[in-house]
């Protein structure tokens, strides 16, 4: 194979294959290395030493895009990335280390109160907004008809005291107490 670099007019160095190589028998264009470093010098104008290969230090931290694990699912909840050892990683059935941030903010809470966390916990949001987890806003119920029962409540124009009233306080725990002065962004939020 002979290949030969030469310089365009801008001053970006190009590969040149002889015309034989460049086609098969049959008239199609040839998918060699050769060609591959040549279309890759025609678009940046510097050879990839790699072209089709993964590239290195793409994933997780190393990511230029890295924005610290978290991100939004489609139903509007924030995701945070775990350690593939963590009680929640394995919760929802996934395969790779990732769980609701609600979650692991009331799991950390529960464990610092002495509470160990079961399998039918369900984490509310008082305000109603699925990405806003501060410790105040969420409310653990032990389980889930308790949390659809709230819900249901509040659907229907109950107050959430008298709706948390009527479950019993032995069926959920509140994380924390609104703050008398929120913060900047919270306000901006609202």
């Amino acid at each position: 194979m002979i290949v030969e670099e030469t310089l365009t007019n801008e001053g970006m160095a190009v590969l040149d294959l002889e015309e034989s190589e460049k086609k098969d028998g049959r008239g199609r264009w040839k998918r060699t290395a050769a060609h591959r470093k040549a279309q890759s010098l025609r678009m940046t104008g510097r050879p990839q030493p790699n072209a089709r290969g993964p590239r290195p230090h793409t994933r997780g931290a190393n990511n230029a895009s890295w924005k610290g694990g978290k991100s939004k699912n489609g139903a509007g909840y924030v995701t945070v990335a775990i350690d593939p050892d963590h009680p929640l990683a394995s919760r929802y059935g996934q395969s790779h280390s990732r769980a609701y941030e609600h979650d692991l903010i009331a799991f950390e809470e529960l464990e610092r109160r002495g509470i160990a966390w079961q399998q039918g916990f369900t984490v509310h949001h008082r305000d109603g907004r699925k990405d806003h987890n501060v410790l105040w806003n969420l409310i653990v119920f032990f389980t889930t008809a308790d949390h659809t029962r709230l819900e249901n409540w509040l659907r229907a124009g109950v107050s959430e005291e008298e709706a948390l009233a009527r479950i019993g306080s032995d069926f959920y725990v509140i994380l924390g107490e609104e703050p008398a002065v929120k913060t900047a962004a919270e306000v901006a939020l609202v």
